[in-house]
């Protein structure tokens, strides 16, 4: 768990990291209740994983324990190590269906830059009620 603080807000929010192994994906409808942002992560440099991270994906925000209001970040990681040039447009195209209704944000971030995910962790502080 890691828990933000933004000094210039009044409040914090509390981050689950749960993980996307298969065994644990079993676990995730536990954590919909009472979700007021969501982060995915997928990885930029495996284009053989898009299309079960997309699947996986609109499988979470079809869900109708997920409110479809609720502030969706999209993080882009290992972009610095995108050697076969996958595109961002490509993988958002395949998702595209369940974001109409849903602010979201798409944040390419680097495999050791912090610094590189702080907009995105804004975007969502600020957008989430």
């Amino acid at each position: 768990m890691l828990k933000l603080e933004n000094k210039s807000q009044e409040k914090n929010i509390t981050i689950w990291d749960i993980g996307g192994n298969k065994m644990v994906r079993k676990l995730w409808k536990k954590y919909f209740c009472n979700t007021n942002g969501l982060i995915w992560v997928y990885d930029m440099s495996k284009k053989e994983t898009y299309e079960e991270s997309q699947n996986e994906l609109k499988s979470i925000l079809n869900d109708p324990d997920i409110k479809s209001d609720i502030p969706l970040l999209i993080i882009a990681n290992k972009s610095d190590l995108n050697e076969e040039g996958n595109s961002i447009n490509d993988y958002i195209n395949g998702i595209q269906d369940c974001l109409s209704n849903r602010p979201y944000f798409i944040k390419e971030c680097n495999y050791d830059d912090l610094d590189s995910y702080k907009d995105g962790l804004d975007w969502l502080y600020n957008n989430m009620n």
